[in-house]
């Protein structure tokens, strides 16, 4: 009986001993948390197009202390935000400010939104006691229209900096993520010299190689404003909407040549004629990430464009886009500008002789002892009606003395030589003949009316019995439709 009575009370005993033997410890606190408003222990922008709006995001800081002494908070980026391709966000698309008002003890930092920095910034000040709070900071993403597709990635820090006791410091690291996208295909503006949907060339005005001025070309500016993160290139063509007059007549596109200017992270297509463009002329190369481009492409004339059936000629430009996707080569068409070749009428003659304008024939002293003299006319024409012609002379009177002595006809002869290919005539005097009163064909042009350049040869000779005196007559050359 006495052994059961003595177990409960040798049970309680123990307990007692043991209790008095391990006292409670307890442990100072000194700890940040960092907390996004979207839950985890990231920060998430999600997906961005360059359209979309602004997105701020908010982290809630929360200290715990119990130290009894003041802290402070900083904070800095510690890797920027960038692809795997090490491709960076600008720093002013990643921005960031102090929620006003969002703290209940210390001191928060208030301050305009601005890029966040890689430098350590107090944003925190504790209270003198370092008393326990909460604060919240709002970060900032914008998209832009130039911005590189891809999944950048990038990590910020807070440090919870003990200002007087012994506590050690306390980093606490928060990745920071975002998808960047481009709108399908890059925005591309295309715009010519007056602002409007209308590209016009037209030919010089003039007498063919003394013309005042060359051609008046045309240009297109092209901007590529935001970037495709593949490589893209820049096509023309005119399809089956090629320029033809109103008869339906082609314009001759190798007439026009094409200059892409202004290429720097891409290759520009070396200059070519615009008769490619009855395909799909290449105008531009991007580089492997699809750079933006701000590119100026000229249309420049040949000097024979007023060659070129006279009239105005009407088609219909396009610009289009490939790009190289995952999916494969993909088209997008950009625009598309009337054109327009404005060829004036042109039907005019041009006469040059002793290396000046217009008709000089100095034959100086002729007699028979000198023998014959000749001197030399050349005549240019320059049309492109399309049409045959012919080359008159109009001789006002025979070769006559002051005295009023005539040089017989046979005497003064014209014969023609041609200067350019004989297949632009179709006819001229290749034996000489009479220099006769009135008017005389000297050449005909072939049945497409094209320009022709003939020098007229003329022989004056005189007989024994003629008399010596200064002699003179007027010549002059005309045109005519045949």
């Amino acid at each position: 009986m006495r052994q059961q009575k003595l177990r409960p009370f040798a049970c309680f005993a123990l307990v007692v001993f043991l209790a008095c033997f391990f006292p409670a410890i307890a442990w100072a606190a000194f700890t940040l948390t960092a907390m996004p408003e979207d839950g985890g222990f990231d920060l998430r922008f999600g997906r961005m197009g360059p359209e979309d709006f602004k997105i701020g995001k908010q982290v809630a800081i929360q200290v715990v202390n119990d130290t009894g002494d003041p802290y402070r908070v900083m904070h800095r980026l510690i890797e920027p935000l960038r692809t795997q391709e090490g491709v960076e966000l600008a720093p002013d698309h990643f921005c960031m400010y102090p929620l006003i008002n969002s703290n209940t003890r210390g001191s928060l930092l208030t301050f305009a939104e601005a890029p966040v920095s890689s430098f350590d910034n107090v944003v925190y000040t504790s209270s003198a006691s370092g008393e326990a709070d909460t604060f919240s900071i709002v970060y900032t993403l914008t998209p832009g229209a130039r911005q590189v597709p891809g999944y950048y990635r990038g990590r910020i820090a807070y440090v919870l900096v003990p200002v007087s006791s012994t506590a050690s410091q306390v980093v606490v690291n928060m990745t920071v993520t975002v998808e960047l996208t481009a709108a399908g295909l890059p925005v591309v503006e295309i715009t010519t010299q007056t602002g409007g949907s209308r590209l016009v060339l037209s030919s010089p005005e003039g007498l063919g190689a003394e013309t005042a001025g060359f051609a008046a070309g045309a240009q297109v500016a092209v901007n590529v404003r935001a970037p495709l993160g593949i490589r893209y290139r820049l096509f023309q063509t005119f399809d089956s909407a090629e320029p033809v007059d109103d008869e339906g007549k082609r314009f001759d596109l190798s007439l026009v040549h094409v200059k892409v200017e202004g290429a720097r992270s891409g290759v520009a297509a070396a200059e070519a004629s615009l008769d490619e463009a009855r395909g799909r002329q290449l105008l531009y190369t991007s580089d492997v990430n699809g750079a933006p481009a701000d590119l100026l492409v000229r249309y420049v004339p040949d000097d024979d464009l007023w060659l070129q059936k006279a009239g105005d000629y009407r088609g219909r430009l396009k610009f289009f886009m490939e790009a190289e996707g995952t999916q494969g080569v993909r088209r997008e068409d950009i625009a598309a500008l009337d054109i327009v070749f404005e060829i004036k009428r042109l039907f005019d003659i041009y006469v040059t002789s002793g290396g000046k304008e217009g008709v000089q024939l100095e034959f100086g002293d002729v007699s028979h002892k000198t023998g014959p003299r000749s001197a030399e006319v050349t005549i240019r024409t320059m049309t492109n009606l399309g049409q045959p012609y012919h080359i008159v002379q109009m001789a006002a009177s025979p070769m006559t003395s002051e005295e009023g002595m005539k040089v017989p006809e046979e005497d003064f002869t014209v014969r023609a030589v041609p200067e350019g290919p004989e297949a632009a005539a179709s006819f001229f005097l290749k034996d000489p003949v009479p220099v006769a009163q009135g008017e005389t064909i000297v050449c005909t042009s072939d049945t497409a009316g094209r320009p022709v350049e003939v020098k007229l040869v003329y022989e004056l000779k005189m007989k024994s019995d003629s008399k010596s005196g200064r002699y003179a007559t007027q010549l002059g050359y005309s045109m005519v439709l045949k």
